[in-house]
């Protein structure tokens, strides 16, 4: 996401660093030469065509890009919701854990024997340190949900993280899984889900030694059933895209306008012809290029929400919660892009 602070007005006509003139220079340059094209074949006594036709379809063109603007940043603003939505529901179940489980009772104190907490663990946990590995998978599940929502999986597959991510995913969810669960969590289908399930069996085992009563459970279980809710909101998102012959039209459409639009101005504007035309291809294909990016709002372009950056509130959150020292939060990167 480009995070800028407010720009003066002569920043704001220059900037380039946060600009989407960058992801379109080849289009603006292809309009150009045909505007240079269509000046140096025109005739003033024979034009190609009338501009009357141009103008109505320029007009069509604005409403569909306004429509397609709006479903597309409708979908980021759902998801910029849905990880709002996350943070919450994070440090909802981090103080419903600290309010339940914050206390330094041992396990072996509640009297009931013979039941393992933990096979890769054989050392008694305190409660409190349950209530801290609870709250750590709601942690490692915002992680790894990012990361099967940007196509990072624990295990690597199917897309190798990217370098400038300013946190890796994988690492990232690593820190905040409990030992000997590491491997369980990478070959899971769905690795968020796995990290709640994991989260939900402490829980059992919580409730199955009388460390908690069912009221304390229910609590903890709604907290993660939250989270199970959000990361559903996000797979949808994920999934159900713009009707692709939507986007073809409107694309088609700008090409057919950009390409024989020149023709039809040459006799008027003459040797402008060609920066007029690579004008209007910026505000067509600029506009396009905002909805193509803002349509798919969990993905790594400049558009896209930084969910980087909510991870770490996330942990920061959690660890301020239970009184660990917190990390920064993460920083724009040279070209105002957080990530």
């Amino acid at each position: 996401m480009i995070v800028r602070p407010h720009p003066t007005f002569f920043e704001k006509t220059f900037a380039i660093h946060g600009s989407i003139l960058v992801a379109i220079l080849p289009k603006v340059l292809f309009a150009c030469l045909t505007g240079l094209a269509a000046y140096l074949v025109h005739s003033d006594d024979d034009p190609f065509f009338a501009f009357t036709p141009f103008t109505a379809l320029g007009v069509a063109i604005s409403l569909f890009l306004g429509f397609r603007n709006n479903a597309c940043y409708e979908r980021w603003w759902e998801g910029r919701k849905q990880w709002g939505a996350q943070v919450i529901c994070t440090r909802n179940l981090a103080r419903t854990c600290l309010t339940f489980l914050g206390s330094e009772v041992s396990i072996d104190d509640v009297g009931v024997a013979g039941i393992e907490i933990d096979e890769t663990n054989p050392k008694s946990p305190t409660s409190r340190s349950i209530a801290s590995i609870i709250s750590s998978l709601g942690v490692c599940h915002s992680h790894l949900l990012r990361g099967q929502l940007r196509g990072i999986w624990l295990s690597g597959h199917p897309k190798p993280p990217n370098p400038s991510y300013p946190a890796d995913a994988v690492v990232d969810a690593l820190k905040y899984a409990p030992e000997g669960h590491h491997e369980s969590l990478a070959n899971a289908k769905n690795q968020p889900d796995a990290a709640l399930r994991l989260a939900a069996s402490w829980v059992q085992r919580c409730l199955a030694t009388q460390t908690i009563d069912t009221i304390a459970a229910q609590s903890i279980l709604k907290d993660l059933n939250d989270l199970s809710s959000v990361q559903g909101a996000c797979e949808r998102l994920s999934t159900a895209l713009v009707p692709f012959p939507y986007s073809l039209l409107v694309h088609r459409t700008i090409i057919f306008y950009i390409v024989l639009a020149p023709f039809a101005m040459a006799g008027d504007l003459g040797q402008y012809t060609a920066p007029f035309n690579a004008i209007v291809a910026y505000t067509f294909f600029g506009l396009d290029e905002v909805a193509r990016q803002m349509e798919q709002p969990f993905g790594d372009e400049p558009l896209c929400l930084s969910m980087s950056a909510i991870c770490r509130t996330i942990e920061t959150s959690v660890k301020e919660a239970f009184g660990e020292e917190a990390s920064p939060p993460l920083a724009p990167d040279q070209r105002h892009c957080l990530m």
